[in-house]
This record gives C-alpha cells, sequence and structure tokens, in this order.
C-alpha cells in the first residue's frame, strides 16, 4: 500500500531525527588532542643591555620551536656545563616580531570560539616563567588594559579579540538567539576570591556529578556587547593580587580565571537550550627564588604558585601516558587542577599558548668558581681571571625555565579530551 504524501514527510523526518541522534553521540566520542602553541618574546632593551643572547628560535615551518644553549648551574669538573640543543614540534609557533593581531590569526583560537556558539566548552589558558608574556599575550600590554573598554588597539591580546569576534558572529546568525553573561575569579593561595563582587570572602568549591568541579556562588554579569564584557573584565583585573620582584615588575599572584558563558537556542526550537563557554586563564609564572630575590609573603606566594603548578604538571603527565588510562589523575591535589578538571582530560576543547624568554645570559664565568665557592681563594685571584678570559659559559636565568615549559607543552599535546555539546538538562 503507497504511503501518503503526509505519512512520507512525517516517516522521513524520523529518519533525519534518528540520524542526528546517531551523529550526536557518535561526536561525543571523538578524541580532541590539546592545541599547543609557542610564543616567544623578543628581548627586552634592559636584557639587550646587559649583553644577553638569543637561545630560542622559531623556525620556518612556524611548528617547531629550537632551544639552543647551555643550563646554568650544572656544571662538572670535567664535563663543564651541560649542552642543550633540542626542537620541539606543536601546532604553531609564533616569532617574537609577530604582532597581536597576527598571533590571534596564528594561534588556532577561532575553531574554539566558532564552537563555544554551538554549545562547546573552550578553555585558553597560558604557562611559562614569570616575566615570559603570559598576561601580555592573553590581555594585552599593562598600558591598554585599563582602557579595554573604551576602544581597541594594536595591543589588544587574545581576549579582547575573541569578545569581539564572538560578538561578530552572534550578529551574523539570524537564525539563533544568544545570552552572553561573564564570571571572574582568582585563585590565590588556594582560596578562590570573586573579583566581580564586592566582598573579598573565600567561596568554596564543591562538586556536581553533572558538571564536575565549580565554585560556588560564583557572581556572573549579563552582558550585551563587548564593551560590556570588558568592563567586567576591567573592573575585576584592577582587583587581581600583583607584586614586585627582580624578574617582572608587575606579576600575577594568583591564577585567574575569566569565563564568558554563551546561552544560545535557534528561533525555530526556542526551548532546545546550549551553553557554550570560552574560560580564559592566565596562570602566574612560576618562580625561582634564586631569580627573583623574593621574600616575606611574596616568597610564600612563590611556593604556593610552583606547588599549584607541580601538582597541573603531575595531572598532564598522568592524562599524557597512554590517554590517561589506568591510573589514578590526582585533579584533588589542588583547587586549580580541580578546577581545571573539565579543560584537562575532560569534555573542553583546550588550547595552550607557552610562553617563553628567548634570551639567555652570555658573560664570563670562573670555573674554580662555578666548581667550589673556595677555590679562588686556594689558587689565588690572578689564576682564576686567567681561567675566565678563556671559559665563557652561557648562563642564562631564563634558560632552565624555558626548556621546562617547552617540555609541559610537549607533555600537554599528548591529552586527549572529548568534547560534547552542553544541552538544557531539561531538554
Amino acid at each position: 500500500m503507497a504511503l501518503s504524501s503526509e505519512r512520507r514527510k512525517q516517516f522521513g523526518e524520523r529518519l533525519l531525527s534518528c540520524a542526528c541522534s546517531r551523529l550526536a553521540l557518535a561526536l561525543t566520542f571523538l578524541v580532541y588532542c590539546h592545541s599547543v602553541v609557542a610564543r616567544t618574546r623578543p628581548i627586552t632593551p634592559a636584557e639587550d643591555a646587559k649583553g644577553y643572547s638569543v637561545a630560542v628560535t622559531c623556525l620556518d615551518d612556524n611548528r617547531t620551536v629550537e632551544i639552543v644553549g647551555e643550563i646554568p648551574d650544572t656544571f662538572d669538573r670535567k664535563k663543564g656545563p651541560k649542552a642543550v640543543c633540542q626542537q620541539y614540534a606543536l601546532d604553531g609557533a609564533v616569532p617574537p616580531h609577530a604582532s597581536q593581531g597576527a598571533f590571534f590569526d596564528l594561534c588556532g583560537i577561532k575553531p574554539l570560539l566558532l564552537s563555544a556558539l554551538e554549545g562547546f566548552a573552550s578553555t585558553v589558558f597560558a604557562y611559562g616563567q614569570t616575566g615570559s608574556g603570559k598576561t601580555y599575550s592573553l590581555i594585552g600590554h599593562e598600558s591598554i588594559i585599563d582602557r579595554l573598554d573604551q576602544k581597541s588597539s594594536e595591543q589588544d591580546g587574545l581576549l579582547s579579540r575573541s569578545v569581539k569576534y564572538v560578538f561578530s558572529e552572534i550578529k551574523k546568525r539570524e537564525g539563533a538567539q544568544f545570552q552572553v553573561d561573564v564570571s571572574y575569579c582568582e585563585i590565590y593561595n588556594e582560596q578562590v576570591r570573586d573579583l566581580l563582587s564586592a566582598s573579598d570572602t573565600v567561596l568554596p568549591v564543591k562538586w556536581n556529578p553533572h558538571h564536575g568541579f565549580y565554585v560556588h556562588n560564583l557572581t556572573t554579569q549579563a552582558c550585551s556587547s563587548k564593551a560590556d564584557v570588558m568592563r567586567c573584565f576591567c573592573h575585576g583585573f584592577s582587583r587581581t593580587r600583583v607584586a614586585s620582584h627582580d624578574m617582572n615588575t608587575r606579576s600575577n599572584r594568583s591564577h585567574c580565571m575569566f569565563t564568558v558563558n554563551v546561552h544560545s537556542a535557534l528561533v525555530s526550537a526556542p526551548k532546545q537550550l546550549r551553553h557554550g563557554r570560552v574560560c580564559f586563564v592566565d596562570l602566574a609564572g612560576s618562580e625561582r627564588a634564586k631569580d627573583t630575590n623574593a621574600s616575606g609573603r611574596t616568597l610564600t606566594e612563590s611556593g604556593q604558585i610552583n606547588k599549584s603548578l607541580f601538582n597541573l604538571g603531575k595531572v598532564i603527565t598522568a592524562l599524557s601516558k597512554k590517554g590517561g588510562k589506568g591510573g589514578l589523575v590526582p585533579y584533588r591535589d589542588s583547587t586549580l587542577t580541580k578546577l581545571l578538571m573539565n579543560s584537562i582530560g575532560g569534555n573542553c576543547k583546550t588550547l595552550m599558548v607557552a610562553c617563553c624568554s628567548s634570551a639567555t645570559e652570555q658573560r664570563p664565568r670562573c670555573l674554580f668558581v662555578a666548581v667550589c665557592a673556595g677555590d679562588c681563594e686556594r689558587h689565588g685571584a690572578d689564576a682564576c681571571a686567567a681561567v675566565s678570559t678563556v671559559l665563557r659559559c652561557r648562563v642564562g636565568q631564563h634558560l632552565h625555565e624555558t626548556l621546562r615549559s617547552l617540555q609541559f607543552a610537549a607533555r600537554t599535546k599528548h591529552v586527549r579530551n572529548r568534547p560534547v555539546m552542553v544541552l538544557d538538562p531539561k531538554e
């Protein structure tokens, strides 16, 4: 018996709905590896005046980073300093001369922003030594940060450019309705503080079986334009904790997380809500006390920063080995790893920006002093001076941390996530 045209239409719609459901289920199990991009900052005028040389270069393929030099404080009586000559193949390598606009185009963040509009969760986080350019890459030059809500400039970082891109894409999608809200918090000494709230009350981190770890009672502000988003960011950024030491005049003392939530629904199906988000994580930089000469509260903060970054490294290492299968991943060891659980090894699309300093110090070093502080007294100052003019060692306070950052980036590239579209639980 032949089916009527109405029955055939209903049957076709049912088949299409079934196919879409199967496709959505298949996409749930797709594996997504982290995107990792390295960005090297140029040598500063102060470093140039001290005679620093370039140790980190980006090769012509725009994917490989090469580091050549000698690691400090690894002198040996027979072999001398430990030489380093390694290459790291990542998803991208941005050279020091690249502008902020070029970095936005090259780093691969645009697909993550488009995914957020479709209901996926995305995360961008910057990792590196203190003073390596993390805040500059994510936010922009410190001279224009307090004016980000007023006008755009060539010094704007990923955050401002991403928000502008998101709102421009929203205007193009006439068949959907969008709502945007933001939140901003910092992790200081393992405690979470709301940067958009007037209160300095410490907020608890709780667990939800559907959403994982989250900050309870975190303030969210609705925004209708880029200016609204950046106004909220500037307000929160002015409340972040900073300090000054020998390696950075404005060093973040906390890990900051600024989240842009994008809620959307098709005009034809207003009840089918999708909840995407983009989280920008500005990690505090790793520090060595002998390089920063920090003391007092700043030294205590450095210890907490390094501890949380060490725990983050343990999570990355556990996940990078055999895809994180068969072993315990220590997410609960720190507040930072709890809140990044969804971003690292979860159902999120993640971009890591490994910020590196290209500078290393080139200066004469006395081998006697390097091996034993008392040798010069035994051999005499003249002997030490003669040896120091012959033996010249490349000693860089940035080189050791840059090497660690690139090793961390290489491990992060092997971490696998399974992104899923976040829909309204009621639907």
